[in-house]
């Protein structure tokens, strides 16, 4: 978090846009990132190519600071989901709303 790229994303992941994004997609089975892949890959595409950043760990990154949202938002992490159409991303998080017992 303390590369200005860091505080950037989770501003923009946080946001109750993309939370809905990541709700919807996961009431839908699919991974929590597909609503958000073409905004994440147009706003922050430059850093997937940076030589000050290797490409995987941007996607780890990105993920985990997604989970770290999910979880927050009640949802738990049931997998992974492969992604199809992304120049960066192959596969990303499944989750499902936690039910409390």
């Amino acid at each position: 978090m303390e590369q200005p790229f860091a505080a950037e994303l989770w501003h923009f992941l946080t946001a109750r846009k993309q939370i809905s994004g990541m709700a919807s997609a996961t009431a839908h089975g699919k991974p929590a990132i597909v609503p958000l892949i073409d905004e994440i890959e147009s706003k922050f595409g430059t850093h997937f190519e940076s030589p000050e950043f290797p490409h995987e760990e941007v996607m780890v990154f990105i993920n985990n600071m997604i989970k770290q949202i999910m979880e927050l938002s009640g949802y738990k992490y049931v997998g992974c989901g492969i992604i199809r159409g992304s120049r960066y991303f192959k596969n990303s998080g499944v989750y499902q709303k936690f039910e409390a017992e």
